[in-house]
Order: C-alpha cells, then sequence, then structure tokens
C-alpha cells in the first residue's frame, strides 16, 4: 500500500519497530470505517502487532500532547476530510 509505504520511510522505520496498529472506529463515515478498520486488522494480523481502537474525536484531542517520546518513530492518521502526519523530531503536522 502506497500510502502505508510512504509513511514508513518518511518516519524512517520499518514494520518492525511498531508497536502496534491503531485505527479510528468512530464516529465517521461508516464506509470508511469499514475500510480503515479491516486494513487495520489485517496488518495487525499480517505482522503481529495488537490492535488499538481510537474515538475520531478523542484523538484530535489526545494529538495535542503527543511528544516524539510519545509518539515514538511517528505517527500517521488519514481521513476522508483531512490528514495529519507527525514525524520524529516535527513538531508541525503536513
Amino acid at each position: 500500500m502506497p500510502t502505508l509505504e510512504t509513511a514508513l520511510s518518511d518516519a524512517e522505520v520499518g514494520w518492525m519497530d511498531l508497536d502496534a496498529v491503531a485505527v479510528t472506529y468512530g464516529p465517521g463515515l461508516i464506509g470508511s470505517l469499514l475500510v480503515g478498520v479491516n486494513v487495520a486488522k489485517a496488518l495487525a494480523v499480517a505482522h503481529a502487532l495488537p490492535l488499538v481502537g481510537v474515538n475520531h474525536i478523542e484523538g484530535h484531542i489526545y494529538a495535542n500532547w503527543l511528544t516524539e517520546a510519545a509518539a515514538g518513530a511517528g505517527a500517521w492518521g488519514a481521513g476522508g476530510a483531512h490528514r495529519r502526519r507527525r514525524r520524529r523530531g516535527s513538531a508541525a503536522a503536513a
């Protein structure tokens, strides 16, 4: 998947560096949620990583407190209406 490969490349990490796969379970558009949750489940199983469900609104709120240490190598989120990427050592969203 090009978007995931780009995110990993930009963060300078590989699948082995990840601790978990996080996915928004709602609220949101049901079609987008179904696709996102199913892709996240598949990735978690394929890479033997735990799956973490995140409430969309709470994710926006708690993202304000992410630090480099809390975000680890990087955090990636994308939605139908918006996108935010935070890279190692970067406080700005792209």
